[in-house]
């Protein structure tokens, strides 16, 4: 048996479930057993029996009699030499792959008075034969009867001598890996009835080239096809979801077309098909899309499997993602450009690209999935970015030849103590930052680390006040990158501008020196916005009233007017601010500006720069007209005075 195979048949045991051999208590004419109560489980049988196989109905040991009751899930498993198997009317529980792999089974016989278990042409069935449970390996050919609605769980697995089978319509199961490594099998006919392609269904047929997916089917699961001999498929439109590793190893598969329902496709669906040239996606499919054979979400952001044929590499600058295994097993593929748009490179992305020597990771790549690159074994270089963070585990490891590792990323990003194979290979850092990989956490297992010859320059970015704002941006950057520096407010508080006076947030910056910068917060000023949704229709009319706190006093409007209150018409946008002065402090009339009127008992003190005023009482008596800066009322009460325009109320106790 070859390693493939071999290995092949250790993945079904794990999935299935199926364990080594269980412990026994006896053994008769080469058959295990072990009591399960009131009666005998059949354990295994010797790997080197041969022939045909009778289990008795009853075993005597010790002195007593114990009846047959059950054949545990492994009890034949590789008995390669066993041509039949007579199971008696007293065992009513046969396990999972109890003759799994026995290459030269040709029938297995049930008595006929077995109350749970039948068979038919040498093939078993449950008693009213409703569900096919195993059909032995050497089998040539075999007519399903009508009466059957499942297919069991490898009820055809390793069936060799199967060539081609065809699935009655009452049949509306078929159990996983029922005809896993049906090495023959060159064409199978999936009834309508059936709505699931289950795990593993098809698995390891070679010689299945072709096989028609009905549209009753919704669902293709995990290995379903894989290692298969398929050259092309399509994928119908009722099918809404492939699983992982549904086609993986279908060394002959060549194009993929996928309808417009599948809106889920399982990780490595398509990996490890070296000569696919096409993925092909139904125009209308909400959830993928191709271009130029290559598949992708719908959006384009997420670059999803890469034909392992397509060797002109161009990835659209729309994405942003090159997705897990996206282009594994590509192996003739040489060299890749990665545009600036992609953040992030996925678990084994381009892993066994055994053909690619070289790679420059962008600037704008920020992490490397796991084994993203293990197993490129012409790997000699390779380049990273300045905004890298992280690498995966392993994903420099398995047989990569590098000779030499560049980062310019200036803090050490995260990675593990194997995400590398060699450590001996020389290591380039920004210049300033070898110190740091040298105590940075498995960077400092490398034995060479040297610095570039490029400037490093320290961005210092404060805030004027924590509790105002924050400020994000600063850093050791390269001379000639381009930094974004923000400054991010608290509450209420609103920023103001740089210490440099410029007001631009978020702000960039190309970096030439040595450079700190300071942001400005303060709280935002109190406006009012006042105006009329329609002018044609209507205006408003504002009063607004100065009114001075103590010991301070209205001056004027900022646009000059004395008047207080005074009356406003808003036809636009407009900002009106009145402004004060400290009560001691006076501005002439005479030279623009508005008098200063202050009352000690019942004196006035004017001062109007020489102006003549008026005095009014408050039912608008004049009791006085001129200049004079000290003036005697002889009444309590309000007056106005009046300079010219300007007009104010004061109150006399």
């Amino acid at each position: 048996m070859s390693g493939y195979l071999r290995a092949w048949l250790c993945v079904l045991v794990a999935l299935l479930g199926i364990l080594p051999a269980k412990a026994y208590d006896f053994r008769v004419d080469g058959i295990y057993y072990a009591f399960n109560g009131g009666g005998l489980t059949v354990v295994s049988g010797d790997t080197d029996y041969s022939g045909d196989v009778v289990i008795p109905s009853t075993v005597s040991y010790d002195g007593k009699v114990y009846s047959v009751t059950s054949i545990d899930s492994e009890a034949f498993s590789w008995c390669t030499e066993i041509t039949s198997v007579s199971i008696p009317h007293s065992v009513t529980s046969v396990g999972k792959g109890p003759f799994f792999y026995c290459s030269n089974l040709e029938e297995i016989m049930v008595s006929a008075d077995n109350p749970v278990y039948s068979s038919l042409d040498g093939v078993l069935y449950n008693k009213d034969k409703t569900e096919l449970l195993k059909c032995p390996d050497k089998k040539m050919s075999v007519t399903i009867p009508n009466s059957v609605t499942t297919i069991g769980d490898t009820a055809f697995s390793d069936c060799i001598g199967l060539t081609s089978l065809t699935i009655p319509n009452s049949v509306t199961s078929v159990g996983i890996y029922a005809f896993y490594d049906c090495n023959n099998l060159t064409s199978v006919t999936i009834p309508e009835s059936v709505t699931k392609i289950m795990d593993g269904t098809f698995s390891s047929c070679r010689s299945l080239t072709s096989v028609v997916i009905p549209n009753s089917i919704t669902s293709i699961g995990d290995l379903a096809f894989s290692a298969c001999g398929l050259t092309s498929v399509t994928i119908p439109e009722s099918v809404m979801s492939i699983g992982n590793l549904a086609f993986y190893f279908c060394n002959d598969l060549t194009s993929v077309v996928i309808g417009n329902s599948v809106t889920s496709i399982g990780e490595k669906a398509f990996v490890g098909c070296p000569w696919l040239e096409e993925i092909i996606v139904s125009a209308d499919n909400p959830a993928y899309t191709s271009l130029d054979g290559v598949l992708y979400n719908k959006d384009k952001t997420e670059l999803l499997k890469w034909p392992s044929r397509k060797l002109n590499v161009t990835i659209p600058n729309s994405v942003e993602v090159i997705g897990n295994y996206a282009f594994s097993s590509c192996q003739d593929l040489t060299s890749v450009e990665i545009p600036n748009s992609v953040m992030s490179i996925g678990d084994g992305a381009f892993s066994s690209c055994r053909g690619l020597t070289s790679v420059e990771i962008p600037n704008s790549v920020t992490s490397i999935g796991d084994v993203a690159f293990s197993w490129c074994t012409q790997l000699t270089l390779v380049t990273i970015g300045e905004s890298l963070t992280s690498i995966g585990d392993g994903a420099f490891s398995e047989y990569t030849n590098l000779q030499k590792m560049v980062v310019h990323a200036i803090n050490p990003p995260q990675i593990s103590s194997n995400t590398f194979s060699d450590y001996d290979m020389p290591l380039y850092v920004p210049a300033g930052s070898k110190k740091d990989y040298q105590e940075a956490l498995y960077w400092e297992n490398f034995t060479h680390i040297r610095e570039t010859a490029d400037p490093l320059y320290t961005i210092a970015v404060n805030s004027g006040d924590e509790s105002k704002g924050r400020v994000t941006g600063g850093g050791r950057y390269r001379e000639g990158t381009a930094v974004f520096l923000s400054a991010e407010p608290v509450g209420e508080y609103e920023f103001v501008q740089w210490s440099d006076g410029h007001t631009e947030n978020p702000r960039r910056i190309t970096v030439t020196e040595d450079l700190s910068l300071t942001a400005e917060f303060s709280l935002p000023s109190s406006k009012l916005s006042v105006n009329a949704n329609d002018d044609a229709k209507g205006r408003v009319v504002a009063l607004l009233t100065a009114a001075p706190q103590d010991n301070n006093r209205f001056v004027q409007w900022n646009d000059g007017d004395v008047k207080n209150p005074r009356t406003v018409y808003v036809t636009g946008p407009t900002n009106i601010v009145a402004e004060f002065n400290d009560s001691d402090k006076s501005v002439g009339a005479a030279t623009g500006g508005v008098p200063h009127l202050r009352i000690e008992g019942r004196t006035l003190h004017v001062e109007s720069g020489g102006v003549d005023y008026r005095v009014y009482t408050a039912t608008g008596r004049q009791v006085y007209v001129g200049n004079r800066s000290t003036l005697l009322l002889s009444e309590g009460g309000t007056y106005q005075v009046h300079i010219g325009d300007y007009k104010q109320e004061i109150v006399v106790k």
